[in-house]
């Protein structure tokens, strides 16, 4: 399996449960990146052991709380700070309202790490999911048939279900976007299609005092927006304005 994962160019990773697991899976098979399952949460002299091999670690989360989560992070960022912590519910499968995925966000801003998910779940959109909340990891059960006897096939994707969370994941990660809420050029082009204008309901006089009531608000938006009508309530007009001509501000005074 190693050799095939080297072939395919795949990181060949495998999780330990005991000091001499671990250190097979470090010095023997030299993995790159040590994943450590969620029962050894609480395990701290392991936690330091592994650490102290200098290497990324990935911590899985399930059957802990966060203080518990927190307790172990503390520990293991003492000797390494190179971890990524993954939201985890240790059900097969977890429903939906168990999943909890708010917690990456705790994760990152209480606990200063990187953050992840590792998906118990059936549905192929929540992993996907994590990352609008700054996950950066998703780990799946893969398996070649859901329906075979097991704790963890109902729980897994086959070939099509992991094939759509990498496609889902690829979406929002490009729609993720930034906090700036900023005009797009699509937005500019559109904003003077769709958008209103102040304009004259009836024809105004030049030296009229221009009301409330002289004024309406139509498409496009190609002049003054209605949020700038105060601009112009009170002011007279300086030239006559036709019924649905744009009222702008250098024709008012």
């Amino acid at each position: 399996m190693m050799e095939h994962a080297k072939s395919m160019k795949i990181d060949f990773l495998v999780s330990g449960f005991d000091y001499t697991g671990f250190d097979f899976i470090n010095y023997k098979l030299r993995v790159p990146v040590h994943k450590i399952p969620s029962p050894l949460v609480t395990h701290i002299p392991l936690l330091k052991h592994i650490a102290e091999y200098k290497k990324p670690m990935i911590l899985s989360t399930g059957l802990h709380s966060f203080a518990e989560v927190k307790t172990a992070v503390d520990a293991i960022k003492k000797i390494n700070t190179d971890l990524i912590v993954l939201q985890c519910t240790t059900a097969y499968p977890t429903r939906d309202e168990d999943v909890n995925l708010i917690v990456i966000r705790r994760i990152i801003e209480e606990l200063d790490v990187l953050a992840g998910y590792s998906s118990h779940d059936n549905s192929v959109v929540i992993p996907a999911a994590s990352v609008i909340l700054g996950g950066c990891v998703i780990e799946k059960h893969f398996t070649l048939d859901r329906t075979m006897a097991g704790p963890d096939h109902a729980a897994s994707v086959e070939k099509r279900g992991l094939e759509l969370i990498i496609a889902y994941t690829r979406s929002i990660e490009k729609a993720i976007g930034n906090s700036n809420k900023e005009l797009t050029s699509i937005d500019n082009a559109s904003r003077k299609k769709y958008c209103y204008s102040i304009v004259a309901k009836r024809t105004i006089k030049e030296g009229a005092v221009i009301n409330y009531e002289d004024l309406s608000f139509k498409v496009p938006g190609t002049g003054l927006y209605p949020d700038k009508i105060d601009l112009i309530i009170g002011k007279k007009a300086i030239k006559d304005f036709k019924q649905d001509e744009l009222i702008l501000l250098e024709y008012i005074v």
